[in-house]
């Protein structure tokens, strides 16, 4: 029998009438026979209406299921007419209403069969059906609002390059990211390679960079890869830092992404590479002349900028002398202002060394198997002695038998008494030199045809040379004869 109302009905209470104890909505989508994703929404023991947001327009399922109860509490009993009499839930239903969806008017019975003629106290209902449109934006976009400030204190345990993401995301879930760069390094310093020097290039090179013969020649400092900041470089904390894009959800494919606009472009540290060397983004140089010579050890307080990030620097030096000494500081700083100081010298040396005499003395004992020693007489005020030439000659048709350089040993400055008879000290240098030089020579050096040495003579040829590489103008010159009593004449090959 369908429903009836009229004068003579008696109308249930609120608390008499069927109560829904719970009701819910499940939306899916659904590719293949397989779930993708899904939303809930739950209106069980909810006196609003439950309203759920979501980003997601493929839906393509709805399942609602809900339960209600008939409790009868305080029902009149039947008049005594009615010989048989059922009271509970004679209808159960429910109705949707959406884009597209349905007429809000359209009821969807419940699987449970229920009727006026077979009520019950309590109903299960399960229903489902297809949806194949795309729902509609109830709201477009996540929209900017006033500045918030929210102080969250993090320390990095370590040194790196840190990446701040920020998101904002409305009740459906769409979200809008932006991101900033943070570099944390409270422990790295800048230093120096050992294997990659700070020195003056256009120095003579064979005698460690340290003297010029030239006045003209510009003074051209080269520190390549000689600093670095060996954090910053090996964990590339300033190379470029690509966008933000992370594939969340495969099947639709879904992206978190920070969009160009709220990328990190602001301030020292964005996404673009700062241009660096080894972890160094600055250099600075100065210089002081010392024309007394010797090294200076107090730093100028007045630094120029180098362009770009140049390893090499060229400057000319006006009115140097001979024995003036330049001393050329570098300054290298990182991306925190960390900095590091380094410092090379040159000295000018244009003066020959000057050499008097020398004394040949036949079979001296030395380290040298079968030797003879070189008395030499010879000094320089500028670059010191670095070593004499030795040629030997054959007398007969002058040709060269052989040519060898002998080192001159240097002093410690604290065995140089007598600066004026014994040794002496040249400014540049932190050692000395005695006025007469004694070294040996191989016997071996002598020696011709073994069918010729008890005739043949040798000249002796030697020369001075000094660190800066200026040989003295001059040499001297022995004649070796008798060959047969040097030492060692049989037995050199």
């Amino acid at each position: 029998m369908d429903d009836f109302d009229g004068e003579f009905c008696i109308h249930l209470k609120k608390t008499q009438v069927p109560e829904v104890t719970q009701i819910q909505a499940q939306f899916s989508y659904i590719e293949d026979g397989k779930h993708i994703y899904s939303l809930i929404a739950d209106g069980t023991q909810q006196a609003e209406q439950v309203i759920v947001w979501t980003n997601q327009e493929r839906l393509n399922n709805i399942n609602v299921t809900a339960s209600a109860i008939f409790k009868g509490r305080a029902l009149p009993h039947p008049p005594a007419y009615i010989i048989e009499a059922k009271t509970g839930i004679a209808r159960a239903f429910v109705k949707m209403s959406g884009p597209d969806i349905a007429s809000p008017d359209k009821e969807f019975a419940c699987g449970e069969t229920v009727s006026s003629e077979n009520p019950k106290n309590t109903v299960s209902c399960s229903f489902g059906t297809k949806y194949n449109n795309l729902l509609v934006d109830g709201d477009k976009e996540v929209d900017h609002t006033d500045p918030i400030s929210y102080p969250h204190p993090y320390v990095p345990d370590r040194p790196g390059m840190y990446s701040f993401v920020l998101e904002a995301a409305d009740k459906a879930n769409n979200s809008v990211y932006l991101r900033r760069f943070a570099l944390y390094d409270k422990e790295s310093a800048v230093t120096t390679d050992p294997a990659n020097a700070l020195y003056i290039s256009s120095a003579v090179q064979d005698h460690g960079f340290q003297w010029m013969t030239d006045a003209s020649t510009p003074l051209v400092t080269n520190w390549q890869d000689h600093f670095l900041n060996y954090v910053h470089e090996s964990g590339k904390f300033l190379n470029s830092i690509l966008p933000f894009r992370v594939k969340v959800v495969e099947n639709p494919p879904i992206y978190k992404e920070v969009p160009h606009t709220n990328d990190d472009h602001y301030g020292r540290r964005t996404t673009a590479a700062i241009p660096n060397v080894r972890g160094i983004v600055r250099f600075e140089w100065t210089h002081t002349v010392n024309k007394s010579g010797g090294r200076a050890h107090h730093t100028p307080v007045n630094w120029n900028d180098i362009s770009g990030l140049n390893t090499t620097n060229q400057t000319t030096v006006a009115g140097v002398t001979s024995g003036t000494t330049v001393t050329v500081w570098v300054r290298a700083w990182d991306i925190l202002d960390n900095r590091k100081v380094d410092s090379t010298s040159v000295t000018y040396d244009f003066t020959e060394p000057q050499f008097t005499l020398m004394t040949f003395n036949k079979n001296e004992k030395s380290n040298i198997p079968f030797s003879s020693g070189l008395t030499v007489t010879a000094h320089d005020a500028e670059s010191g002695l670095d070593h004499v030439e030795v040629k030997v000659f054959n007398t007969e048709d002058g040709d060269l038998l052989r040519a060898n350089n002998v080192s001159i040993p240097s002093i410690n400055p604290l065995y140089c008494r007598d600066r004026v008879h014994d040794c002496y000290c040249p400014n540049a240098l932190s050692v000395c030199y005695k006025w007469i030089n004694k070294v040996y020579i191989s016997n071996c050096w002598l020696m011709v045809a073994k069918n010729a040495l008890a005739t043949a003579q040798v000249r002796l040829q030697v020369r001075v040379v000094n660190r800066a590489g200026l040989k003295s103008s001059t040499y001297e010159e022995q004649v070796v004869t008798n060959l047969l009593e040097l030492n060692g004449t049989t037995t050199c090959k």
